[in-house]
C-alpha cells in the first residue's frame, strides 16, 4: 500500500462541479490533479468527484457579514367604529333615504376630517360610499408623490405642484424650472399658475425666463405674476396705475382723508368688481397707503368704496397683514363674502392662498349680519369651506354667536323644517365642535330631522376625537 501524503482539492468554479454532478462526467469532464491520476481515468474522475461531493456535504456556510434589517411593516389601517360607519353609510350612501339632504361640501368636510386624522374608510363600505369619494376629486389638490406624477394628466400634475408649493416652494420651483419647457403652452401656463401660492422674490428669474416664450398666454401668466411681486417693475407700474385712479380728499370740516375711486365709466356690478379686484388686490396696502402720505391704520377709514373695500382686503389677505385684514372685514356687509369668494379668470383668490392667508382669512372673513341670518345666508358658509376648507376658528365662531341675537327667532320664525335642516347642516360644515350643540338646539327642527342633524354632528365629533 502506498501511503500518499496529504492532497490539496481544488474544487474549481462551482457552476462547473454543478454541472459534472447533474449531466455526469461524460458529458461534462472534470480535469484530476496529477496526485489522484490512475491507469483507470474514469476511476480517478469519479473518486475526485465522491470527494469533491462529500467536501461540499460538510462545508460550513460562511458568517453573514451583518443581518439585514426587516422591512418596515406598514402600519394597519386605521377604521371607524360600526355606529360611525352606520351613520356615514346613512348620510352619504348611494342608496340612502337621507343623502338627498346632504350636500358636497358636508361631503368635503367628513373627507378632510378623515385625512386629518388618518382614518381609512372599511373596504366594506366602498361599494356604498362611491359618490362620497368621487365628490371634488377634479378640485382637491393631488398629493405630490416624486416617483408617480410625471405618469399624472397634466391637470393633475399642475394641482401636484400646487400642492408641493405649499409644503416646499423651492421644490416646485425647481421642478417648474427644470421641466417647464418640455411641455405645451397650455401646461406651461398651468405649471406657472401653480407657483401663485407663497409668490416672492425668488421666482422672479423663473417668471422672467418665461417673458421669452413663444406663446403669447404664457408671456401674459409671467408678466401678470411679475406684477405681484414687490420690487419689480411691472409692480411698480401696476401701483402707478392703482394711484392714478385714487384721489386724496380732505376738507376743513372733515379732517378725516377720503380716497376716492375713480373707476371707467362704462363699467358696472361685477364686470366693475372684476376691474377693482384685478387692478387693486395685489397691491401691497402700505405701498398705496405711503404713495398718498396717509398712515395705514386710517386707510380702512378712507375708503367708502366697497369695491375698493374688498379688493383692498384681499390685498391684506395677500400681505398677511391680519390687522388690515380686520379692520377691513368690520365694515363688510352680508354680499361682501359673496363677491370676495368667487373665483374669477384673472384672480384665482384662495384658491392660490397658502396655510397662514386661509386662516387669517377663516378669522376674518364672515361678518355677524351674516351669520345672524342662518336661512338667508347659509350659502355663505358653502362657499366659505368650499374656499377655505377649514371650519371657522372656536373664538371666531363664539363672537360672531354672541353677536348673533337673532339666530334662534329666525328659525323659529321658518315653517319650512326641510329649508332649515338644510340650513343647518350647512352651519355645522363650519362651526367648530364648540359652537355646533348650541347650533341644533337653537334650529328646534322636528324630530326626524332633528336626527340626521344629530348623526352628523355626531359623526363630526367621533371622527375629530379619533386617537
Amino acid at each position: 500500500m502506498v501511503e500518499r501524503g496529504p492532497v490539496s482539492i481544488d474544487l474549481g468554479s462551482r457552476a462547473e462541479l454543478e454541472r459534472a454532478l447533474i449531466l455526469g462526467l461524460a458529458r461534462q469532464p472534470l480535469s484530476v490533479p496529477d496526485e489522484l491520476t490512475r491507469e483507470d481515468v474514469l476511476r480517478s474522475r469519479l473518486g475526485y468527484l465522491a470527494l469533491v461531493a462529500a467536501r461540499q456535504r460538510f462545508a460550513r456556510p460562511e458568517p453573514p457579514t451583518a443581518f439585514a434589517r426587516p422591512e418596515a411593516t406598514p402600519a394597519p389601517a386605521r377604521y371607524l367604529g360600526w355606529h360611525s360607519r352606520a351613520r356615514l353609510r346613512g348620510l352619504f350612501g348611494d342608496r340612502s333615504s337621507r343623502k338627498r339632504r346632504s350636500t358636497d361640501t358636508m361631503t368635503l368636510r367628513v373627507r378632510d376630517a378623515l385625512q386629518a386624522r388618518g382614518i381609512s374608510l372599511h373596504p366594506f363600505d366602498v361599494p356604498i360610499l362611491q359618490s362620497f369619494l368621487r365628490v371634488g376629486e377634479l378640485e382637491h389638490d393631488v398629493p405630490f408623490d416624486p416617483l408617480a406624477w410625471r405618469d399624472l394628466p397634466p391637470n393633475d400634475q399642475a394641482r401636484a405642484l400646487a400642492a408641493l408649493r405649499r409644503t416646499d416652494p423651492e421644490a416646485a420651483r425647481s421642478i417648474c424650472a427644470a421641466e417647464i419647457g418640455a411641455h405645451t403652452a397650455a401646461v406651461r401656463g398651468k405649471w406657472l399658475a401653480a407657483l401663485e401660492t407663497g409668490l416672492g422674490p425668488d421666482d422672479v428669474e423663473l417668471l422672467e425666463a418665461q417673458l421669452n416664450d413663444r406663446a403669447s398666454s404664457v408671456v401674459e401668466r409671467a408678466t401678470e405674476l411679475l406684477a405681484r411681486v414687490p420690487g419689480t417693475r411691472w409692480y411698480e407700474d401696476r401701483l402707478a396705475e392703482a394711484c392714478s385712479r385714487l384721489t386724496k380728499k380732505t376738507g376743513l370740516l372733515r379732517r378725516q382723508a377720503r380716497l376716492e375711486l375713480e373707476a371707467p365709466l362704462h363699467l358696472q356690478n361685477e364686470v366693475r368688481w372684476g376691474w377693482v379686484r384685478t387692478s387693486f388686490a395685489t397691491v401691497a396696502p402700505t405701498a398705496l397707503a405711503a404713495s398718498f402720505d396717509l398712515p395705514i391704520e386710517q386707510l380702512p377709514r378712507a375708503i367708502d368704496d366697497p369695491d375698493l373695500r374688498r379688493a383692498l382686503y384681499l390685498a391684506a389677505i395677500e400681505a398677511h397683514d391680519a390687522p388690515l385684514a380686520e379692520a377691513f372685514s368690520s365694515t363688510f356687509e352680508a354680499v361682501d363674502p359673496e363677491r370676495i369668494l368667487q373665483r374669477t379668470s384673472t384672480a384665482r383668490g384662495p384658491a392660490a392662498w397658502d396655510e397662514a392667508q386661509r386662516d387669517l382669512a377663516a378669522r376674518t372673513l364672515l361678518p355677524a349680519c351674516v351669520i345672524g341670518d342662518p336661512l338667508q345666508c347659509y350659502g355663505h358658509a358653502i362657499r366659505f369651506y368650499e374656499a377655505l376648507r377649514r371650519p371657522l376658528p372656536a373664538q371666531t365662531a363664539t363672537h360672531l354667536l354672541a353677536q348673533a341675537h337673532g339666530w334662534e327667532r329666525r328659525f323659529h320664525e321658518c315653517v319650512d323644517p326641510d329649508q332649515a335642516l338644510l340650513a343647518l347642516l350647512a352651519w355645522l360644515t363650519v362651526l367648530p365642535a364648540s359652537a355646533r350643540p348650541r347650533a341644533i338646539e337653537a334650529a328646534a327642527l322636528p324630530a326626524s330631522h332633528r336626527r340626521e342633524a344629530l348623526d352628523y354632528c355626531t359623526l363630526l365629533e367621533e371622527i375629530e376625537t379619533r386617537d
